[in-house]
């Protein structure tokens, strides 16, 4: 709170003051958090009511938010590649080629070259992979038949919390500070003339979840946010690109008006999306039957749901805060008790971290006690004499 130095106008006065009646001299003190005042009786009296209005424990906000993602990812191929050697010395005469073919990692033209060199392909393909082919007869054939199929499935839940005094900022960050190469440059040598020196630039950017919220209580127990959220990770690639990796992004900035307790959507995204791709040879891919030969089907569907949720609570006491942080005490050791109960495989003498129960908390002094439920006042007593020594700090409580 706002410390205070009166001093009365029938004090001695300071160097400052004003030596008239109605002068008031008002100075602040941001190191001590105090204000020095000098007034007479009458305007003192008036400026301790005032400060004793303004003089009070600001509330606190604990915004707990909710990350909610469920996406399924499920990919279907199915197809026929033709090579055709009527040279007999190995050259192509005619053969299919077809791009969704080469997701899949193997083609027919690296299947022949095999065959005809007798070595193992360079490359293999995923799924089922079956190969057909002729290389004794004048007219040497080979046939590549790939079938594939994928399901992959997805479930995020991230509840980034924070704590932050009313109407002040705060900001979480938990993740990854990922380099992007943002340009290319060579430096000549020799006058321009000479073979260059080429470098990069990188910028580092911050990769994972940010959470930025400002709250602000208003009346009765309506607290209005400002909240910028925002949740990226990396796109996992089999091979790193050139100009650098590629990045989910899912941002939401908004302004919101809330009660107390109260759990409300901030947005979302339901998203199903369908893609087919037919590739085939003109004509003969459209035969009743047989086109099947001279096709090659892909498909692919994409199902993501998306949600937002948000949930303050307003601590206006040390008790509210005690309540909330005993509560993600106790989570948090009892998930590590868990860990612990399991062991390691690997390293069985090995214990797991875990964090001090309620009664050594108490008994520390460099840990403040923290309290689970509201003390219920005391029954009337008969005054007893002054103990001999104080009594021991309030703790946890167990539910």
């Amino acid at each position: 709170g706002v410390s205070q130095q009166l001093q009365q106008g029938g004090s001695e006065p300071v160097d400052s003051v004003s030596r008239a009646a109605s002068a008031i001299d008002i100075r602040a003190d941001e190191a001590t958090n105090a204000l020095i005042i000098s007034a007479e009786p009458d305007a003192m009296q008036s400026l301790k009511e005032v400060i004793a209005q303004l003089d009070i424990r600001r509330a606190q906000v604990l915004v707990e938010a909710v990350i909610a993602e469920i996406s399924s990812d499920k990919l279907a191929e199915l197809g026929i590649q033709w090579l055709i050697d009527g040279s007999g010395d190995g050259s192509v005469v005619g053969y299919t080629n077809f791009d969704s073919a080469s997701f899949n990692g193997l083609s027919v033209s690296e299947l022949a070259s095999a065959i005809v060199n007798e070595t193992v392909p360079s490359s293999l393909g995923s799924g089922l992979n079956l190969a057909l082919g002729s290389t004794s007869s004048s007219v040497r054939f080979a046939a590549l038949i790939s079938a594939l199929a994928s399901d992959a499935n997805t479930n995020v839940l991230s509840t980034p919390t924070i704590v932050t005094l009313d109407n002040e900022e705060a900001e979480i960050i938990i993740g990854q500070n990922v380099p992007f190469v943002t340009g290319t440059f060579t430096t000549s040598v020799d006058g321009g003339d000479g073979v260059g020196n080429p470098f990069q630039t990188i910028e580092r950017q911050d990769v994972g979840l940010t959470l930025r919220v400002k709250p602000q209580i208003n009346e009765g127990n309506a607290i209005q946010l400002d909240i910028n959220q925002e949740v990226s990770s990396v796109v996992p690639t089999a091979t790193s690109l050139a100009q650098g990796p590629t990045t989910n992004k899912r941002s939401l900035k908004t302004n919101v008006l809330v009660e107390d307790g109260q759990v409300l959507v901030l947005g979302g995204l339901i998203d199903d999306q369908f893609d087919e791709t037919i590739q085939k040879v003109p004509g003969l891919g459209d035969i009743p039957v047989i086109g099947g030969l001279f096709r090659y089907r892909q498909a692919s569907k994409t199902k993501r749901n998306l949600m937002i949720f948000l949930h303050p609570v307003i601590l206006r006491n040390a008790l509210d805060g005690d309540e909330r942080s005993a509560d993600k005490y106790s989570y948090i050791r009892d998930q590590q008790h868990r860990e612990r109960q399991q062991g390691i495989a690997l390293l069985p003498e090995v214990q797991t971290p875990l964090l001090k129960t309620p009664e050594q908390v108490q008994q520390d002094r460099s840990v403040l006690p923290l309290s689970t439920t509201t003390p219920e006042p005391a029954p009337a007593v008969v005054p007893e004499p002054p103990a001999a020594t104080p009594p021991a700090p309030s703790g946890f409580s167990r539910k």
